[in-house]
């Protein structure tokens, strides 16, 4: 039986500049950590953006580094002070010891990038 476990943080915000620190969005937090956790759980992370800027932004895409990652953009399009949301659900079935796994943003038009990170340590029941 798989078990679900969820976790949505908003902690301190990290944040990311595009290359002329013009444009500024929030990730809030960049990096979640579940602990130690049994193997074949379902793990889900909400990673909270704002688009802290003057202009609107637009997710270009999300590129998680693990087949075993899922997505889901709340929206693609952030007007000016807006906020979205980027879900990852990883399954953790075969997966042992510690992990770290990542995903990528990309965003607005300089294609500006950003690593969303999870990490866990997964046992064997």
């Amino acid at each position: 039986m798989k078990k679900y476990l969820f976790i949505s943080m908003l902690l301190f915000p990290f944040s990311t500049y595009s290359q002329n620190n013009n444009k500024q969005v929030s990730f809030q937090p960049s990096l979640i950590d579940f602990g130690t956790i049994p193997n074949d759980t379902i793990l889900t992370a909400k990673f909270v953006l704002e688009n802290k800027t003057k202009n609107k932004i637009a997710i270009n895409y999300v590129n998680p580094e693990c087949s075993c990652t899922s997505y889901h953009v709340g929206k693609y399009m952030l007007n000016p002070k807006d906020t979205t949301y980027i879900t990852l659900t990883i399954n953790t079935a075969g997966k042992f010891g510690k992990q770290k796994i990542y995903t990528i943003v990309n965003y607005g038009k300089d294609e500006t990038m950003k690593k969303l990170t999870i990490k866990c340590n997964v046992y064997e029941k």
